[in-house]
C-alpha cells in the first residue's frame, strides 16, 4: 500500500520521479486519452446507481489532485534559456557529452553523447570517443536521467583532476569543460 501512496502522492519526500515533460509523452498522449475516456465510459456503464457514480467520480478527482501536479510541465525560465544558449554556443564539429534532455539543443555536433555508465566501460565501442570528448557540459537544473547526481558529481571531480580538461564556463548551476590537451589512447 505504501508504494501506491508514493505513486499518487508525488510531493514532499515522495517526489522521487523525474518530470519528463513533453519529450517522451507527447506522441502517445492522444491515444492514452482516448483509451482513458472509453475505459471510463465502459466502467460508468457497469456502475448501477447514482450514489456509486458520484463516489467513483469523486475518487477519480481525488486521485488526480493527489498526484501533486505531475502532469503539469515546469515553467520555462531564464535559467532554461541560459542553459540552451550555452549548449548552442559549443562549436559544431566537436564531440559533446551532456545530459540527454539537452541533446535536442546540441544537435549537429560531430558526436553527441549523454551521460551513461555503459560508455564508461572499456569494451564499449564508443568508450574512447566518450572519454576523449571535446566538451563536457553539466547542468544541475536539468533532469540527470538515466544517471543520478552522485554519478555526475564523481564525473565532475574526475574531470577537474584530469589535466587534459579545463573549466571553460562555470556558474551556480552549470559547468562546461573543454579538452585542451591531446587525446588519451
Amino acid at each position: 500500500m505504501e508504494n501506491v501512496i508514493k505513486t499518487f502522492c508525488q510531493f514532499g519526500i515522495y517526489s522521487f520521479f523525474f518530470p519528463l515533460n513533453f519529450h517522451f509523452g507527447a506522441s502517445v498522449i492522444p491515444f492514452v486519452f482516448i483509451a482513458f475516456v472509453f475505459g471510463l465510459s465502459n466502467l460508468a456503464q457497469h456502475i448501477r446507481n447514482a450514489k456509486q457514480k458520484l463516489l467513483f467520480s469523486l475518487f477519480c478527482v481525488v486521485l488526480l489532485l493527489l498526484n501533486g501536479g505531475y502532469y503539469r510541465t515546469e515553467r520555462f525560465t531564464r535559467e532554461n534559456l541560459k542553459t540552451i544558449n550555452l549548449v548552442k554556443r559549443i562549436p559544431s564539429g566537436t564531440n559533446l557529452v551532456t545530459h540527454g534532455h539537452l541533446l535536442p539543443y546540441a544537435g549537429y555536433r560531430n558526436l553527441n553523447y549523454y551521460f551513461a555508465q555503459p560508455f564508461e566501460l572499456s569494451y564499449h565501442p564508443y568508450h574512447i570517443t566518450f572519454i576523449n570528448a571535446d566538451y563536457y557540459y553539466f547542468d544541475d537544473t536539468v533532469n540527470p536521467y538515466p544517471m543520478d547526481k552522485n554519478y555526475l558529481d564523481e564525473k565532475i571531480a574526475a574531470l577537474k583532476k584530469d589535466a587534459r580538461y579545463a573549466v571553460l564556463y562555470e556558474d551556480a548551476h552549470r559547468l562546461l569543460f573543454k579538452r585542451f590537451r591531446p587525446v588519451r589512447p
